[in-house]
């Protein structure tokens, strides 16, 4: 009887307490999660400072009731892997418990790139009305898709492109550019002498960007281009 009536006490005890705790729990519940949001939203606004475009983040937050509040949590994700559109980021908590939650997070970086009026064909000058600036999602491009009209007026098609499709450099060719297989002259500078030679550039590559460089007696060498017909090769 004693152990019933001590079992019927503890019953009690848990049906009085269990609401204070389950309010308790509703309260640091949102709160948790908003802080979850903005270290999230914190993080990746660091790791995109560079980037062109306005950052916009929505993380898909799982229920929490099974974890501690936490006064101290720490983001990461994947080292060095490309930012995608949607992504699992990790949030650690480092204090006063120790526990690992992988959110779900939806990432948009909205922002301008270029894109072409008119379809180009190989060889055709890139012009100024050639090209539009395009309002829209910047993730889902191409690395090289063209931010800045400078990087592409007064290059070339090196390619058909059609019309009102984002432009890419690597589709550019830069008149001063130098093509794969083209004979160019070398250049070695040093202090009070300057040393020239023939060689064959191993690579397409435009004017300060480094190539390879087949040098005469078949050596292979890096330089600098400088123009369509000159490498530099630094000491």
């Amino acid at each position: 009887m004693p152990i019933r009536r001590l079992l019927a006490a503890l019953f009690s005890l848990a049906a009085c307490l269990s609401p204070v705790a389950q309010a308790a729990a509703a309260e640091a519940g949102p709160d948790l999660a908003l802080r979850i949001h903005e270290a999230i939203d914190a993080h990746l606004r660091q790791e995109t400072q560079n980037l062109p475009g306005r950052l916009e983040t929505a993380p898909d937050i799982p229920d929490l009731t099974r974890y501690a509040d936490c006064d101290e949590l720490s983001v990461t994700r994947s080292g060095g892997s490309r930012l995608r559109s949607r992504m699992s980021i990790g949030v650690r908590c480092l204090a006063p418990t120790n526990w690992t939650l992988y959110v779900p997070t939806q990432i948009s970086l909205i922002g301008t790139y270029y894109a072409t009026t008119r379809t180009l064909q190989p060889g055709d000058a890139v012009t100024a009305d050639a090209i539009a600036p395009q309002e829209g999602e910047l993730l889902g491009l191409p690395d090289d898709t063209v931010m800045d009209p400078a990087q592409a007026i007064d290059t070339s098609a090196r390619q058909r492109i059609p019309a009102g499709q984002p432009l890419r450099l690597g589709s550019l060719r830069h008149a001063d550019a130098i093509v794969r297989g083209q004979a160019v002259r070398l250049i070695v500078r040093g202090a009070g002498f300057v040393v020239t030679g023939e060689g064959q550039a191993m690579a397409d590559a435009s004017p300060g960007s480094r190539v390879q460089v087949r040098a005469a007696s078949g050596q292979i060498v890096t330089g600098v281009v400088l123009d369509a017909r000159t490498v530099e090769i630094p000491l």
